[in-house]
């Protein structure tokens, strides 16, 4: 056995052991946002139809059609919905890792190079030590099954830039609308995609690949989309209103972030390996990354943790930078065979320290960090949503209506009607915004039963977020009061509950008993917010 094909199973093993021993380790972080998903596939599941409040005209507050068909599964097995998406997203993010590593060698292959074929699978170990796979693996969110797809479409429009066979074909369209179903962004992705190989695919191969994508990607995303505008009655989700409108640009810093500390460094080792071997074959799975990552300078990254909507790109970009890593390795080998035994090995003993030194750095400042936030906002979480969510949900007589801005475990344990004062699920705010004095007319006109507001103190009212002061002040004008505060982050982040004290809803929230336990956590912020 040769020495490279004892190292690539071990540096796979390798990343998939790292997976696990992180995913083990967040496994408690479940994203509030989550279960805004699930309470439309619950209501799916119940025969309502895919709404945010059962009984309701339908408003789409879920960007991921295919995550809440899933996610109706568990809910008509009578599973817990929590568990299903941890293991689907643990499932996804394997995967991905291995697509990753079968892209790279596919590239290797096609360019009949000699670079050696250890890096493909030093992608996999890179992108299991990376805090951010295990973190969306285990978020309940759709992102770790986004990955998987994208990552499958950028490898198979690849395959069909080498050469366009109708299975190929065929298989790239089915992707397409798989991943278009899971993000509204999939879509993009797929037309970039299909648009750069149409310029390198000969003439006569165009032909099958037009009526692959007409056949199992245009008719029936096309269907799908005429039923979501009839149902919904909106061109778009409702996020993408909420979070476009108002500011320009506003995902720039989060796009450089990305670029910064993940594609510029693997990309910089690898340009002069896939320079020599020319962008032909990449382009199709390139332009659609760069696509992505230019559109999302425009939205707000809200609940934007760990680069949620730009890491499902990670995995092929990190297979086309390992590849072209190889490559540059490759061409610096003639130069490395004139150095002195003396001079590799003070260069090989320089590289080693530069690993273990950027190792360290990135597990104290990287990796330790993003696992103490991602098992403090689990527990938070854990000991103030879900549990106030499952004592409301007591609640005897008819339900009542509650607004709140982490919209998500409160609403879907309680099974209490929703108002969501941020917008995601709510058409009228959404749409107009949270400008005073419309926004309080709107919210106290609906006439709520309790109100959840934000505050960073629990002896003073201290808002955290800029239309809270109005709202607050209008609350007290029609009469209610902060008849419970529930600690969320000690000293950062409490939930003020406002309803009218002498009402059955007043009354049953004020008796409401916290469960003891350590919430001392500082500086994990409120559950809706950028950094998650």
């Amino acid at each position: 056995m040769s020495r490279e094909t004892l190292w690539r199973p071990l540096l796979v093993a390798g990343g998939l052991v790292a997976l696990g021993y992180q995913v083990a380790a967040v496994w408690v972080f479940t994203a509030d946002d989550s279960y805004i998903t699930y309470q439309y596939s619950r209501n799916l599941a119940a025969g309502w139809g895919p709404v945010w409040n059962a009984g309701e005209p339908p408003v789409e507050g879920y960007t991921t059609f295919l995550w809440m068909l899933v996610m109706a599964g568990p809910h008509l097995l009578s599973a817990d919905p929590v568990l299903c998406a941890k293991v689907l997203g643990l499932l996804s993010t394997v995967g991905a890792l291995l697509l990753t590593y079968q892209f790279a060698r596919h590239l290797q292959r096609t360019w009949h190079t000699s670079a050696s074929g250890v890096w493909p699978a030093v992608s996999v170990l890179l992108l299991g030590v990376l805090p951010a796979t295990a973190v969306h693996t285990v978020s309940g969110m759709e992102t770790a099954l986004f990955t998987f797809l994208l990552t499958a479409l950028l490898y198979t429009v690849t395959l069909c830039a080498g050469e366009v066979t109708p299975r190929r074909a065929y298989g790239l369209a089915a992707v397409g609308l798989l991943t278009g179903l899971t993000r509204p962004e999939g879509n993009l992705a797929l037309l970039l995609a299909c648009g750069a190989l149409w310029t390198v695919t000969p003439r006569e191969r165009r032909g099958p690949l037009l009526r692959a994508l007409l056949l199992a990607y245009l008719l029936p995303g096309a269907t799908y989309y005429v039923w979501r505008y009839w149902y919904y009655g909106h061109a778009f989700p409702l996020p993408f209103y909420v979070k476009t409108v108002g500011e320009t640009m506003a995902g720039w810093p989060h796009v450089v972030h990305y670029l910064w500390s993940l594609v510029l460094p693997v990309g910089l080792l690898a340009a002069p390996g896939l320079r020599s071997r020319g962008l032909r074959l990449l382009l199709p799975a390139m332009v659609p990354a760069a696509g992505l990552m230019a559109f999302f300078v425009l939205p707000k990254h809200l609940m934007g943790y760990e680069s949620r909507y730009l890491y499902p790109l990670t995995p092929a970009l990190m297979a086309v930078g390992m590849a072209g890593v190889g490559e540059t390795l490759r061409l610096m080998q003639p130069w490395l065979t004139m150095r002195s035994h003396r001079e590799r090995s003070l260069m090989l003993a320089t590289l080693i320290a530069l690993i273990a030194a950027r190792t360290i750095d990135h597990y104290e400042r990287g990796v330790a960090p993003t696992i103490a936030r991602k098992q403090a906002y689990g527990l938070c979480l854990n000991a103030a949503h879900v549990a106030l969510g499952k004592y409301l949900a007591g609640f005897p007589g008819p339900r009542p209506l509650v607004g709140f801005n982490d919209a998500g475990a409160i609403p879907y344990f309680s099974r209490w009607r929703g108002l969501d004062l941020w917008g995601l699920n709510d058409a009228t705010i959404a749409l107009h915004g949270k400008a005073e004095p419309g926004y309080s007319d709107y919210v106290l006109g609906r006439r709520p039963d309790l109100v959840i507001i934000g505050s960073s103190s629990a002896a003073e009212y201290k808002p955290t977020w800029p239309w809270e002061p109005g709202l607050h002040r209008r609350l007290l004008a029609a009469g209610m009061a902060c008849v419970k505060v529930v600690t969320y982050d000690e000293g950062s982040y409490y939930l003020w509950l406002f309803s009218k004290p002498q009402s059955d809803v007043g009354r049953y929230v004020a008796a409401w008993e916290q469960p003891a336990g350590d919430r001392s956590r500082q500086g994990v912020g409120p559950a809706r917010g950028p950094g998650g």
